[in-house]
């Protein structure tokens, strides 16, 4: 199916604002952003509409919109509700992974032993992102893929842009943590690998939030 001009638009734009380009709270119209990206303001009303369900941004009056602003607490329960999701799209996907794929992403995390290095730390998180991003795409549930995929989306916004910060690697997101997750898939323990993932995201919501909270309360008077 070929994309629209509308789709394209709006990939641009949520782009921009999961990698942090454009921030929580600034002010979008349309007519800005259709001379940013050389079309016409049809296009880009329809991307931020779609941008609007996805509660990436909140639209107002007037062909203006805002780039959401996260509380801690949506944050929370958008990480519970991931923690859930994501465990369900590994049941589905635990018996039709590519071992393949998995042994390579092992190899790659056993070259990130020093975490001292910040190289090192970005590949991990790399790494982190392409473990998660196969789980729910070997679900083979497209409507899983879509939420799960919003709902990252909206946390990693958060923790990248939110405070203009990037909230410090967790010690549970370090490789050990992700090889100890594909080897309980790959010698075939279910439960254990289910067992493991939910405690990586909940111990990752409890280290983000908390970090958060910290932040909040170093700026109060």
């Amino acid at each position: 199916m070929k994309n629209t001009l509308s789709d394209l638009v709006y990939e641009k734009i949520y782009q921009k604002i999961v990698t942090g380009q454009l921030k929580p709270g600034e002010k979008l119209t349309e007519m800005g952003l259709a001379n940013s990206e050389g079309t016409s303001r049809s296009p880009v009303r329809e991307a931020l509409k779609r941008l609007s369900e996805d509660r990436l941004v909140t639209l107002v009056a007037r062909s203006r919109c805002y780039v959401r602003k996260l509380t801690i607490a949506e944050v929370d329960i958008l990480f519970e509700i991931r923690s859930r999701l994501e465990c369900l799209a590994l049941e589905y996907a635990f018996d039709h992974f590519d071992r393949a794929k998995l042994l390579n992403l092992k190899q790659s995390l056993q070259e990130c032993s020093n975490m001292s290095d910040p190289e090192n730390i970005q590949k991990a998180r790399k790494l982190d992102l392409q473990l998660h991003a196969l789980i729910r795409e070997t679900s083979g549930s497209a409507d899983l893929t879509h939420l799960l995929n919003n709902i990252s989306a909206r946390v990693n916004m958060f923790r990248l842009q939110a405070y203009s910060e990037i909230v410090p690697f967790p010690l549970n997101t370090t490789p050990a943590t992700h090889i100890h997750i594909i080897d309980a898939i790959l010698e075939g323990s279910r439960e254990d690998s289910l067992r493991l993932l939910q405690a990586h995201i909940d111990n990752n919501r409890r280290h983000v939030v908390d970090h958060m909270r910290d932040l909040e309360a170093s700026r109060e008077p």
